[in-house]
């Protein structure tokens, strides 16, 4: 008898150390998804702050301030940080947050009802918004949800999804902050020319735009475009040259010589993908065309 109770005793023992492991199984995974998750919205991140400083850049700013979700400020902190930006914290607004919460809610009440899961899709995607600082895209797709749950009666008796609309989304969205945000985290850069550093990277290109080269080349493809346009034109090309290394004027950068109209205009150390991704960060519609080892650069507007 005394046998069998310790047999079951150890067997006791043996099942819960086997639910132990599980359990801690379960919440490393748990936590490696949420990290994964983190670590791709902070990445998003980056890269919408890297297409606005490049705007900044173009008009000769050295900073941009963003407000960004408590919940990820410390790894966008640290991966602009990498990348050589300049990171000062304020006062952050806090009416993203509160919408971020109220939000929930919503996906919740209209995820309970099973209906508009369309609508609930949007929400989400707002909400990956607004922990990055999209404030405009995430206000629009919200405001959009809300009106379509007003003009269909497909969804039913909404009444109650709609005064919570009304009492705890719509006044938030009102005082939602433009795209700069207020307060918050101030990000800069500083000015690199070829001559003092080796610049090959997207991340780089905000600071080369506030050097004198980066500067005057954008300077005169403006030029060539507004001529263009002058014209009648929609579109200009530009031819570009591979040039020699010249580490005494550029270092060990490859520069490429940018031509319109068979005048040079300047050089750039970027190759002609990332001149592609600066302009279409401009609002422009910029494309690469190779043709017997040579590339040329259509930019139209």
């Amino acid at each position: 008898m005394v046998e069998e109770e310790r047999w079951a005793q150890e067997e006791i023992q043996r099942l819960q150390q086997i639910e132990q492991v599980r359990l801690e199984a379960e919440r490393m995974r748990t936590l490696e998804a949420e990290n994964a998750k983190k670590k791709a919205a902070a990445q998003r991140a980056v890269s919408h702050v890297l297409k606005l400083a490049t705007k900044a850049a173009a008009q000769g700013k050295a900073s941009i301030t963003r407000d960004f979700s408590p919940e990820l400020i410390d790894e966008i902190c640290l991966a602009l940080k990498a990348i050589d930006m300049q990171i000062s914290s304020g006062r952050p607004n806090g009416t993203p947050w509160q919408l971020m919460g109220r939000l929930r809610k919503l996906i919740e009440m209209l995820t309970k009802r099973s209906i508009y899961e369309l609508g609930i899709a949007r929400l989400k995607e707002a909400e990956d918004d607004l922990q990055i600082g999209k404030y405009v895209e995430a206000g629009d797709a919200v405001a959009h949800v809300i009106s379509h749950l007003r003009k269909s009666d497909a969804w039913g008796d909404v009444g109650t999804v709609l005064a919570y609309c009304d009492s705890q989304l719509e006044p938030l969205l009102q005082s939602l902050p433009q795209e700069e945000g207020i307060g918050g985290t101030a990000i800069a850069w500083r000015a690199k020319d070829v001559s003092d550093f080796a610049l090959t990277e997207w991340c780089e290109v905000p600071s080369w735009l506030l050097s004198t080269s980066g500067a005057g080349l954008m300077q005169r493809i403006s030029e060539c475009m507004v001529a263009e346009a002058n014209e009648g034109g929609s579109q200009s090309i530009f031819q570009t040259e591979l040039l020699p290394l010249k580490p005494a004027r550029w270092g060990q950068n490859n520069m490429t010589k940018f031509i319109h109209k068979e005048q040079p205009i300047g050089v750039t150390p970027f190759d002609m993908e990332i001149f592609s991704q600066l302009m279409n960060a401009l609002g422009f519609k910029a494309e690469v065309h190779t043709q017997r080892g040579s590339q040329r650069l259509s930019v139209s507007w």
